[in-house]
């Protein structure tokens, strides 16, 4: 198995500034480290090392060979930071899906960490992320979509820029902040990577979540099978009474043919609404089985980034959005690879 391959960009805190520690800033889907390019020189003036990497599968990192589990690509910023010699406890960043290894790097690793903030993402295996993939399916059909192993990367082929446009013109809430060169960047990166793998274990990434939500997530997933069961069955059941009352009127032979269709069409729904109660149970047992137990400290953490990054975020907040004339990271660092 050949070793995984992450870039990164790693820009020095100014030498001019205390030194405030190291945030790494973990991008978003379709996005690499690029999408940082006007915010890391304003962070480093304020005297932060910044660190902001291709997370494993995107932009110039090399592709997972298997797992591409949010833990996983957690534990492999933590193999970064290691290899970078960074020992003390950092501040992260995250957005999008780069929200989800930020939560999962926090839960896993909580002494490495000094504080995050994640924005534009809800977590996998919480009730929030459900619905968002139910009342939002349109809008979030992607993570469907990257579900389908190799598919995916055999119908964008070719039209990277227009898979990659679609999300910025119609889901960007300022559709200017992103350019034509911006989307062709993008797209070049996707037609390089080939394969989309941060996607293709979202649907199921339960394992970000700490153990102590599972029986609450079961609990709330079987409330709702067992309802929406109970709510076919009384429809059906209203309907085969309609049909029983218009039977009446029709021959006996008639009558019971149509009211025999009736009864039995209660007794499947019945059925299969207990079967898919019990299929749901089964499978949330399975998967909360998968959940490790994590350890604790995660709100003291996630409190801890008001202290450090917020702070330079109020700074340096004008700068994050419009500030055209910040170096990019070409510019402020070197791109290096482990």
């Amino acid at each position: 198995m050949s070793p995984l391959r992450i870039a990164y960009v790693d820009c020095p805190p100014s030498p001019t500034e205390p030194q405030r520690g190291t945030i790494v800033l973990l991008h978003g889907f379709p996005q690499t480290s690029y999408q940082f390019r006007h915010v890391i020189a304003p962070l480093a003036d304020a005297g932060y090392r910044v660190i902001a990497p291709d997370y494993g599968g995107a932009g110039a990192s090399s592709k997972p060979a298997s797992n591409s589990a949010k833990s996983a690509m957690a534990h492999e910023i933590v193999q970064l930071l290691n290899t970078l010699g960074i020992a003390e406890p950092v501040h992260v960043v995250g957005h999008d899906v780069g929200g989800m290894i930020t939560y999962a790097l926090a839960s896993r690793h909580p002494s490495r960490i000094a504080g995050v903030a994640w924005g534009e993402c809800s977590l996998p295996g919480t009730s929030v992320y459900e619905a968002n993939r139910t009342m939002q399916a349109v809008q979030q059909f992607h993570f469907i979509f990257h579900a389908v192993l190799d598919l995916p990367e055999v119908l964008v082929a070719g039209r990277e820029r227009l898979y990659i446009n679609h999300f910025f013109s119609k889901i960007a809430y300022n559709t200017a902040a992103i350019s034509a060169a911006d989307v062709d960047h993008y797209a070049h990166k996707l037609r390089a990577a080939g394969r989309y793998a941060v996607l293709e274990n979202s649907i199921l990434d339960v394992d970000i979540m700490p153990g102590k939500n599972k029986d609450d997530l079961q609990k709330q997933a079987q409330e709702a099978a067992n309802k929406g069961g109970a709510q076919a069955k009384g429809q059906v059941d209203k309907a085969g009474e309609a049909i029983n009352q218009a039977a009446e009127n029709l021959p006996d032979e008639q009558k019971e043919q149509v009211q025999g269709v009736a009864g039995a069409a209660s007794s499947v729904v019945t059925g299969v609404a207990g079967t898919a109660g019990g299929a749901v149970k089964g499978v949330l047992d399975t998967a909360g089985n998968t959940v490790g137990a994590l350890t604790g400290g995660l709100g003291s953490t996630v409190a801890g980034a008001a202290g450090g990054v917020g702070s330079t975020v109020k700074t340096v907040g004008g700068a994050f959005t419009s500030n055209k004339d910040a170096k990019s990271s070409g510019d402020a660092a070197a791109q290096k690879t482990k």
